[in-house]
């Protein structure tokens, strides 16, 4: 599992191939390791048929079920995964993992929700730990469903605060690194003169998590001649490989800004795109919506000179709040607590506002809510700016939309609404450090 979680997409893409065959005709446990793999690899729906199969061999695993209703999720299959999960919950009624995935598969009403069962699963896990901290965030979503904000709020902020208890970090340190990335660019780097066929002109898509990006994803890769390769790492492998396999961001940046000429960032890109598409893949243009290529711009647009770079904005308070409600991992650290989630969105403002400032028109600029209020003049304007041809009604997804891996993989699939914008301020009383932070 070392090569999956490494992010290096194209030797884990050759090792699939070539243990598939074995172990698409072994036993449960096989199918169940080539579906994780599958899932690393960016393809949920054969890992789906690889879970499926392992669940029919091995009904009673949990961890199986549980694998085959996060990858039915991706792929939009709602119903079976909340079918899976509540049989998982059956089980193990403690099966914290299982009660937060349940939770966020639809809208609850007074008539249909888990508070009780979730309340219950609590109490029997006072002793804190990761589990408390799933458990709180499911009951929060329900209680937000339901219209309890009060007794929601509590809830995301007892499972932040335990999230949080689970690891170190000093959001200082991240704030003093972009800040330091942003001085070390006072121009715009020399662009490479290199050219690789149609796939070199990736289209990145860019913001923090929960402003957008996944829509706006949707909506590109549903252009004719593009596809989705989801949130790459593979600009960070380039540029670290680059690097000699030094991973040190301010040495990265250092040594990027010293550049004077576009031919010494071109191996970037070439690396980049070697790493990000197959070969097949490489006929057509793509997207990726990696958040963390923010800090990677300029190397982008000099060793990739035909890239879109589009930067999703969104009302920094909603943002924010967003991020609080959303139980993530490593590396969004930041987000279990308001004061550093302020403190964050600050420093990545000012980068965003310097990478601008220096390269303008060839950064496009999104405000989510532009996004949902006149979402054909924005996606018209939005396409125009990629070289790609506009199609009206991009608005609603089709039945066999794509899959989707991201914390919206369920909302996402809804046609497009306002109804997020200014939800913070069902919260008002509750996030005043917030608010004053970011005022």
């Amino acid at each position: 599992m070392a090569l999956a979680s490494s992010g290096r997409l194209k030797a884990l893409r050759t090792y699939v191939r070539r243990i598939a065959v074995g172990a698409e005709r072994s036993d449960a446990g096989d199918l169940d390791f080539l579906g994780t793999l599958l899932t690393h690899c960016g393809d949920p729906v054969r890992a789906q048929t690889c879970f499926a199969r392992a669940v029919r061999l091995r009904p009673t695993e949990i961890a199986i079920r549980f694998n085959l209703a996060t990858v039915q999720r991706m792929t939009g299959d709602l119903e079976g995964a909340e079918a899976n999960l509540d049989r998982i919950i059956r089980v193990d009624p403690h099966a914290a993992g299982a009660h937060l995935l349940r939770s966020d598969m639809r809208r609850r009403t007074p008539d249909a929700n888990h508070v009780a069962e979730l309340e219950d699963a609590l109490r029997r896990r006072r002793n804190g730990g990761l589990d408390t901290a799933l458990l709180c965030f499911a009951l929060a979503k329900e209680f937000d469903d339901l219209g309890d904000y009060d007794r929601a709020f509590q809830y995301w902020r007892c499972g932040n605060d335990g999230h949080r208890a689970t690891r170190r970090y000093d959001v200082n340190e991240d704030v003093q690194m972009l800040d330091t990335i942003r001085m070390y660019y006072a121009r715009p780097l020399p662009s490479s003169a290199a050219s690789y066929g149609p796939s070199d002109s990736p289209i990145f898509i860019m913001g923090l998590p929960r402003s957008g990006t996944t829509l706006v994803d949707r909506i590109m890769s549903a252009s004719p001649g593009m596809r989705s390769a989801g949130e790459l790492r593979a600009m960070s492998i380039a540029a670290f490989d680059w690097m000699g396999g030094k991973r040190d961001h301010l040495a990265l940046h250092r040594r990027a800004s010293a550049c004077r000429d576009g031919s010494e960032l071109a191996p970037v890109g070439r690396a980049y795109l070697d790493e990000a598409m197959d070969n097949a893949a490489r006929r057509c243009r793509f997207t990726d919506k990696m958040p963390l290529n923010f800090m990677y711009i300029p190397l982008i647009l000099a060793s990739l000179p035909q890239a879109n770079v589009i930067l999703l904005q969104r009302d920094p308070v909603d943002t924010c709040f967003a991020l609080y409600r959303c139980f993530l991992t490593s590396p969004y650290h930041y987000a279990s607590s308001l004061t550093d989630l302020a403190s964050y969105y600050r420093a990545w403002s000012r980068l965003m506002d310097h990478w601008v400032d220096i390269y303008g028109p060839r950064i496009t600029l999104v405000r989510y809510e532009d996004l949902v209020r006149d979402s054909e003049a924005t996606i018209r304007d939005l396409r125009s700016a990629c070289r790609l041809d506009f199609r009206g009604g991009c608005d609603t997804p089709s039945p066999g939309a794509r899959s989707f891996a991201t914390p919206s993989a369920v909302q996402v699939r809804q046609p497009i609404h306002s109804s997020s914008v200014g939800k913070w301020r069902l919260y008002r009383e509750h996030i005043g450090p917030l608010l004053k932070d970011l005022a």
